[in-house]
């Protein structure tokens, strides 16, 4: 059963008995496809950080972010959430900001059966663009959403921490123990200083900075804190701020979630400590750390120096009508 469809109670009953099933299982059901999607998030044993529904309310906005579910004797079985918004005029159905791919949440094991009918649901749009995490069988109706394969770039959690990070190249090595005798680390209590950091790295490279970064990165932080599930640090030099990045992390994983760093000569080095330390971070929580690989030659090569093994991930891509357009002209 999906998500808005009511039982069928047959013709020949009468209005009166449609009526009272139909009252009794609209009280069983949640207000809308989002409170069915909470309600099937908190009976997770090991959650994921990119499903929570405080994730979806700060980086897509409280309220704005939807939900498909499908239903197994009235109680939510399968969900999963997205953005819809417009790209261009376009309608978009989406991945939300600032996150690199979507659990599947279940309360069954057959989820697999259950993810075809659940995407079946998606709104149609001009552009679907979704990330889906890979450690979960998906199955999607045929032709109307095939799956690709992305990449992200993760560390396996190791109980020797030298063996975690035995894959370090020795450029890397050297870089940061250079950086050890020059630089300091410290946690950030405040998080203006590292979005400071984050809007040069975007200059630097010559690009505007996502609209959202002004509500959404400060509005993780906050959150992240809050729950005692994330923190950012700062590496100086002197009273200098030279690099920064912020991590979060659930029952899984340890992830890199975004750095910044000035136009300082070492600030590259600066970034490579830190992420030295999240790493030590993550084998001390015995998890692995997942560097939220990018596709870029330059990125991946960097990540791949920490000795992080290519990781996939699902992602489903549809254009229609002016989308097609747009997903050739962008």
């Amino acid at each position: 059963m999906c998500f808005g469809k009511r039982p069928d109670t047959g013709n020949s009953e009468s209005l009166h008995a449609r009526n009272a099933l139909n009252s009794h299982y609209i009280a069983r059901m949640p207000k809308t496809a989002s409170d069915a999607y909470r309600e099937l998030y908190d009976q997770q044993e090991k959650p994921y950080l990119y499903g929570a529904p405080w994730w979806l309310d700060t980086t897509c906005g409280d309220g704005v972010w939807d939900a498909r579910v499908v239903f197994k004797d009235e109680q939510p079985a399968a969900g999963f959430a997205f953005f819809p918004t417009s790209i261009r005029s376009l309608s978009a159905v989406i991945t939300p900001p600032f996150t690199q791919w979507m659990p599947v949440i279940s309360s069954s094991s057959q989820i697999e059966s259950l993810t075809e009918s659940l995407f079946a649901q998606l709104p149609k749009a001009a552009i679907t663009v979704l990330a889906l995490h890979a450690d979960q069988p998906i199955q999607t109706p045929g032709k109307k959403y095939p799956l690709h394969q992305r990449y992200s770039y993760v560390l396996p959690y190791h109980p020797e921490v030298e063996v975690m990070k035995v894959g370090y190249s020795i450029s890397l090595r050297r870089n940061i123990r250079m950086t050890l005798e020059n630089y300091r680390i410290e946690s950030a209590d405040q998080v203006e200083t590292f979005l400071a950091l984050c809007k040069s790295s975007y200059q630097l490279q010559r690009v505007s900075p996502p609209p959202w970064l002004d509500r959404v990165i400060p509005g993780v932080f906050k959150n992240l804190t809050a729950r005692k599930c994330g923190c950012i640090w700062l590496a100086y030099e002197g009273s200098q701020l030279i690099a920064g990045v912020m991590i979060g992390w659930d029952a899984h994983t340890v992830y890199y979630l975004a750095g910044g760093r000035s136009e300082h000569a070492q600030a590259a080095s600066a970034h490579a400590l830190l992420l030295d330390h999240c790493i030590s971070i993550a084998h001390e929580q015995q998890k692995g750390f997942d560097f939220e690989g990018s596709m870029h030659p330059g990125i991946a090569e960097f990540f791949q120096s920490f000795g992080a093994k290519p990781t996939p991930y699902w992602q489903i891509k549809k254009y229609t009508g002016l989308g097609r357009i747009w997903s050739t002209l962008r």
